[in-house]
C-alpha cells in the first residue's frame, strides 16, 4: 500500500511538473525544453491523457467502482463553480436531483413532494382543497395524463372538462413526457387564478371510422413546446378558473323497487364515515337490495378500503400485502365496521376504478358476498407509504403489491366483472352524438338484485 501512495504522489509530482514546464518553456527557451515541451500541442495534450489514464486505472484497482453518490457531490460542486450564473437556490437543485432519481424508477406513483404539494394531498385526503375538481391519472394505451373523474359542481364541469380527456399542455407547456406529481402541481392554485389544459378528447369508436386518425389540432390554437404526436381525436383548449374544492365524496338515493344506491367518488378520511351515513339512511327507508358504485374511482387510503370492504365481508382477509424482502402481511375484515345488510349486494367498477377501488371489489367477488358488474377495472395493485421529510416536503414510495383474498395480483391485472356490461360512450351506436346514454350497467345491477330477491325464500 506504501509503494502505490508513493506512486501515486510521484505521478501527480510528475503531472504537475510537467504541465508547468510544457506551459512555461514553450513561450521562453523552446530550444532547452525538456522532450515534452518539444512535442506539437496534440501531442502533449496525448502525452497527458494517458498519464491520466494510467493514474485512473491505478484507483480503480485499488478502489473498485467509484460510489455515484461521490459523482452527485461532484457534479454539484462543479455546477456551483463554473455554471456561468451563480446558483443561488440549492433547494431547487436538491429538490429536481430528487425527481429525477425517482422517475428512472420508470413508476408514476413513487413521486416526491415539496412542502405545497404536500400540504395540498393532506389537504385532498381531507376532502377540501384549492383547485379545479378533477382526478387525474396515467392511461396504460397512450401513457397520457387522463381525467378520471371530474366532480360535480366544481371548476373543472363548469368548464366542460370530462372523464376520458387527455392532457396535452398545461399553460403552453407540453404535458406529454410530464410526471403525474408534476401536472397536479402546475394544475392546482390558489382560487381565482386560471389554468388553461390543452386535452384531446377521444372520438367514440363509431366517429373513429368515419375520419382520420391522424387528425391534428386546430391551427387556431397557440403553439405547444413539443412536437404532437399522433392525435385520436378532438383538440380543444379549456380555460379553467381554479376555485375551493370539495369532493362529494358519497351520493345516494333510492332506486325504484326499494333497491339503495350509493356513488363513492374517493376514499379518503371522510369516505366511511359518509358511506355509513348513506347506509343508515337507506335501512331506514327499508332498502331491499344495496348497489355500491365505485365507477371511476381511482381510489385512495388502504385504511379507508379496508373499512369499507368490513363493511360487507363480516370475517377473513381483505387484501394481502406483498412486501420485498418481508412476509406477506394480512389485513382481516374489522368486525366493528360489519353492517350486516341481510340484502343483495351489487359493486359496479369500469376501467377507471382503481386501487382501493379494487380491493373492495376483489374483497367482494373472492368471499362470495355479493356480485361485481361493469368492465375490468384499471389494474392499480401497488401499495404508495408516504414517508414525511424533515424539511415538511414528504416521498411516497411504492412499498409492495395487493393481493385480492384469493392471492389474486391485482396490479396490470385488474378485477374482471362477474357480469361484464360494456357501457357505450356519447356519440357510440345509433344517434345523436350528445344524446343522454342509458346506464347499462346500472340497469344490469338493478336486474341482479332483482333476480335475487325473487330467487330468495319466503
Amino acid at each position: 500500500m506504501g509503494r502505490n501512495k508513493i506512486f501515486q504522489a510521484a505521478l501527480i509530482a510528475f503531472l504537475l511538473v510537467t504541465a508547468f514546464v510544457a506551459g512555461y518553456e514553450a513561450k521562453s527557451l523552446p530550444e532547452a525544453a525538456p522532450a515534452v515541451a518539444a512535442m506539437e500541442p496534440r501531442s502533449q495534450v496525448s502525452f497527458l491523457h494517458a498519464l491520466t489514464r494510467a493514474r485512473d486505472d491505478q484507483l480503480t484497482q485499488e478502489n473498485g467502482d467509484v460510489d455515484p453518490v461521490e459523482i452527485f457531490w461532484e457534479v454539484l460542486h462543479h455546477l456551483k463553480d463554473k455554471y456561468v450564473d451563480e446558483i443561488t437556490d440549492d433547494r431547487a437543485l436538491a429538490y429536481g436531483a430528487i425527481r429525477g432519481m425517482l422517475r428512472t424508477l420508470g413508476d408514476p406513483y413513487t413521486r416526491f413532494m415539496d412542502p405545497k404539494d404536500y400540504r395540498d394531498f393532506q389537504e385532498e385526503n381531507q376532502g377540501e382543497f384549492e383547485g379545479i375538481g378533477a382526478m387525474l391519472g396515467i392511461d396504460r394505451e397512450t401513457e397520457k395524463i387522463t381525467i378520471i373523474q371530474v366532480f360535480e359542481d366544481n371548476p373543472a364541469a363548469r368548464a366542460g372538462l370530462k372523464p376520458g380527456d387527455r392532457i396535452l399542455a398545461i399553460n403552453g407547456e407540453s404535458a406529454l413526457d410530464m410526471s403525474l406529481d408534476a401536472a397536479v402541481s402546475k394544475i392546482r392554485g390558489p382560487a381565482g387564478t386560471q389554468v388553461t389544459l390543452r386535452i384531446e378528447r377521444p372520438r367514440p369508436p363509431a366517429e373513429k371510422e368515419k375520419t382520420s386518425p391522424s387528425t391534428q389540432p386546430s391551427p387556431r390554437l397557440p403553439p405547444v413546446r413539443e412536437e404532437m404526436p399522433e392525435i385520436e381525436g378532438e383538440v380543444l383548449d379549456i380555460v379553467i378558473t381554479r376555485g375551493r374544492v370539495k369532493i362529494p365524496i358519497v351520493e345516494w338515493r333510492m332506486l325504484e323497487g326499494e333497491i339503495g344506491y350509493a356513488w363513492l367518488k374517493v376514499f379518503n378520511e371522510k369516505s366511511d364515515e359518509q358511506l355509513n351515513a348513506a347506509l343508515r339512511d337507506l335501512q331506514e327507508k327499508d332498502m331491499k337490495g344495496f348497489i355500491l358504485d365505485l365507477r371511476y374511482n381511482p381510489g385512495g387510503l388502504l385504511d379507508m378500503a379496508v373499512d369499507i370492504a368490513s363493511m360487507f365481508v363480516q370475517s377473513g382477509p381483505i387484501v394481502h400485502i406483498k412486501e420485498r424482502g418481508h412476509a406477506r402481511e394480512t389485513l382481516y375484515a374489522r368486525p366493528g365496521e360489519y353492517k350486516d345488510l341481510q340484502v343483495p349486494l351489487v359493486v359496479l367498477v369500469n376501467r377507471y376504478s382503481a386501487s382501493a377501488s379494487e380491493i373492495v371489489a376483489g374483497a367482494v367477488q373472492d368471499t362470495g358476498v355479493g356480485t361485481v358488474v361493469g368492465e375490468p377495472t384499471f389494474g392499480k395493485g401497488l401499495v404508495q407509504t408516504v414517508v414525511a421529510l424533515s424539511d415538511n416536503s414528504a416521498v411516497a414510495i411504492t412499498t409492495a403489491k395487493y393481493l385480492t383474498p384469493k392471492e389474486r395480483d391485482i396490479n396490470e391485472n385488474g378485477i374482471k366483472p362477474d357480469l361484464v356490461v360494456h357501457q357505450p360512450e356519447p356519440g357510440e351506436g345509433e344517434g345523436e352524438a350528445e344524446k343522454p346514454l342509458e346506464d347499462l350497467q346500472l340497469q344490469r345491477a338493478i336486474k341482479v338484485i332483482q333476480e335475487r330477491l325473487q330467487a330468495s325464500p319466503l
